[in-house]
């Protein structure tokens, strides 16, 4: 485990210590200009979030601040703050992309570049698995029988007969939830960047060898996997303005110059930086 020094060897006469400060003041300049900078060029263009999107991000905020709160805390970070530059932050950079790169934005960027790089690049598949193992009563794991393996074989072979005589994925994901006795559906789903497929191994090898629109029993490692392929042009009406996947796409496709606009447009709004409160804080490794 490393340790920390103590806090006394990292006085302002230690090199260390300062290079450290001015890159922590850096950053959170940087940071806090860009999250003021959004702010302010949503409301030119007008833009701003429902009441619905702002209630999400704060939700999704706090799951995360449950883990960082004393620290933050201690630190002088609300938790008002910390949803500000977290999750709403990133839900607002969202929203200004796609006000800028979007129909009707000042940047637009064509349907037919973001439709050719969705097909040029995206593969959509859908999966969930069982796990080849079981847990006994003392926490262990065992790896089940082979007449056990053959059944969960059996069973998949036969959810994957019936998607492809023309039963949904989802239908196949709800029975099987509710075969397993689990709470959720732990389908997998939705179109993703091909050097993103989580899969590995012969999973993958085995959905990028795959008819479009076919479902097929795959065991690999310690699972048994159900997979699915949809065709990847289905997927074009998702392209729809403002849509999750289209903002994805257009942040690929214009990351490097959006990353620059807002400290550009924040450095343009004469922004006063009250040093005497950054100086009080003092950095340790």
């Amino acid at each position: 485990m490393i340790r920390r020094p103590p806090r006394s060897t990292l006085s302002s006469s230690s090199a260390a210590s300062d290079v450290y400060k001015r890159q922590v003041t850096d950053n959170a300049i940087a940071g806090t200009k860009n999250v003021l900078a959004v702010d302010a060029y949503l409301n030119e263009l007008n833009v701003s979030l429902t009441d619905e999107e702002m209630t999400k991000a704060q939700q999704e905020a706090d799951k995360i601040w449950v883990y960082y709160s004393t620290t933050l805390q201690a630190l002088g970070v609300s938790q008002s703050s910390f949803q500000k530059a977290s999750s709403i932050y990133e839900l607002k950079q969202n929203k200004l992309l796609s006000a800028i790169y979007d129909e009707g934005g000042s940047k637009q960027v064509s349907n037919d570049e973001v439709n050719n790089y969705l097909l040029n690049n995206y593969v959509d598949y859908k999966y969930f698995s069982h796990s080849l193992t079981t847990k006994g009563n003392d926490g262990k794991s065992t790896d089940m029988t082979e007449e056990q393996i053959a059944e969960v074989g059996k069973q998949f072979e036969e959810y994957a007969n019936r998607i492809n005589k023309g039963e949904t994925i989802k239908t196949i994901s709800d029975d099987y939830t509710s075969k397993a006795g689990l709470s959720e559906s732990p389908l997998v789903d939705g179109p993703t960047e091909k050097t993103k497929v989580s899969l590995e191994g012969e999973v993958k090898t085995q959905i990028e060898q795959m008819p479009n629109n076919t479902a097929k029993a795959v065991k690999a490692g310690s699972s048994y996997y159900l997979l699915y392929k949809k065709n990847i042009n289905d997927d074009l009406q998702l392209l729809t303005k403002g849509s999750e996947l289209k903002t994805e796409i257009l942040n690929t496709l214009k990351a490097d110059e959006f990353d620059k606009l807002p400290l550009d447009y924040a450095n343009n709004l004469g922004m006063q930086i009250n040093f005497s409160a950054i100086d009080k804080y003092s950095p340790y490794f």
